[in-house]
């Protein structure tokens, strides 16, 4: 009976099959791994939705750079919107031009005033099927009388 002699050159192809195998494993369990942490970091960093426009409605009217009624003293009455100052130059004012990716229309509607609707948008707003709306109550303040109305905001990508 033969027997095979194992020379170098044996051992050395043993070796190379093993490494091959072991790089496959190791690239497998990476690939998995990035994978994995690819879709929990993309569900955990996500925008809650709402998030943009009650952001966008609380700095409409808490802001006093904005529209938010400011009293004599200087205090600003957040919730409470001043008609006179809802303006397309107050709301250039207070959103000037700039490289967001949104856009937004915002009108207030006052019931019991005399000239409820009133309405200003930024200056890349394009009027478009495609927006999601936000409704938020309000006060309005206008020639020294406080209306209940709604202001309606309309947010989209630019």
């Amino acid at each position: 009976m033969i027997r095979p002699r194992h020379k170098k050159g044996m051992e050395w192809t043993t070796n190379v099959i093993f490494w091959i195998f072991y790089i496959m494993a190791v690239g497998v369990t990476a690939a998995v791994i990035a994978s994995m942490q690819l879709y929990f970091v993309n569900e955990n960093a996500g925008i809650p939705e709402g998030f943009e426009e009650s952001t966008l409605i609380a700095r409409i009217t808490s802001s006093g750079e904005c529209f938010a009624y400011k009293d004599k003293a200087g205090k600003i009455h957040a919730g409470t919107i001043d008609f006179e100052r809802f303006t397309q130059e107050q709301m250039d004012k207070c959103f000037p031009e700039s490289r967001v990716k949104y856009s937004f229309y915002a009108a207030l509607e006052v019931p019991d005033a005399e000239s409820s609707a009133n309405s200003v948008k930024t200056r890349n707003w394009v009027e478009s099927p495609q927006f999601r709306e936000s409704v938020e109550d309000v006060l309005v303040l206008k020639d020294s009388s406080i209306y209940q109305a709604k202001l309606r905001v309309k947010i989209k990508n630019a």
